[in-house]
């Protein structure tokens, strides 16, 4: 089963895709994930990281060509998950020629959830756990709560950034959604529409239900 998740930067898509490949068993390919990689790993890729920080996407060709080698370098037997790609209508009409979709995640939520959400993300660096100190409570200090080293705010979750985001995804990630709207609409792949305003044990609830 090969399945996307859509949505802007907040609403949860790298928690849930998370979730869902534990319990199904299947794996997941991040396009954050990958990029981190390859920037930590090459010289070369120090400008996808300035645009990366400063919110913009990626150019379409470098992003298609990191995702597609990931894909064919696995044999993936129980499909794969994607979590941040495709955000434009031309990496979904490639991916559409190299590999079948089957189900398309799209969570939403209003834009003042998202920034509180974003700005309220904190990352432990050494090994990429996420938290919201929104959700809970860390003291001012704001430790890991198993190392108890300090956390980190990410350089493209300031306020300035979290907006510019917002506002690219809807110009080029939103139109995403009618797309494959249409798809589903002639059987080519199944879109559900997942409200991410609930609490992350209720979202889970209903994408395993239209899972199984």
């Amino acid at each position: 089963m090969n399945i996307i998740f859509i949505g802007p930067p907040g609403v949860g898509k790298g928690t849930q895709s998370l979730l869902i490949s534990k319990k199904m068993k299947i794996p997941i390919i991040s396009s954050s994930e990958i990029l981190k990689e390859k920037i930590n790993a090459l010289s070369s890729m120090q400008d996808v990281s300035k645009k990366i920080n400063n919110g913009k996407l990626i150019d379409d060709n470098i992003i298609v060509k990191l995702i597609f080698s990931q894909i064919k370098k696995i044999f993936f037997k129980t499909g794969f998950i994607l979590d941040g790609f495709p955000r434009t209508i031309i990496q979904a009409k490639k991916l559409k020629k190299f590999r079948k979709i089957d189900i398309v995640f799209n969570l939403f939520a209003k834009k003042d959830l998202l920034i509180n959400r974003l700005m309220g993300r904190r990352v432990h660096i050494p090994s990429g756990r996420i938290f919201n100190i929104n959700s809970f409570s860390f003291g001012e200090k704001q430790l890991d709560p198993l190392t108890k080293e300090p956390l980190s705010i990410r350089k493209d979750d300031s306020e300035k950034i979290v907006k510019k985001r917002l506002k690219i995804y809807n110009s080029l990630t939103k139109p995403l959604i009618e797309f494959y709207r249409k798809e589903s609409k002639y059987g080519i792949c199944k879109l559900y529409e997942i409200d991410a305003s609930k609490t992350i044990e209720r979202i889970q609830i209903e994408l395993l239900n239209h899972l199984r």
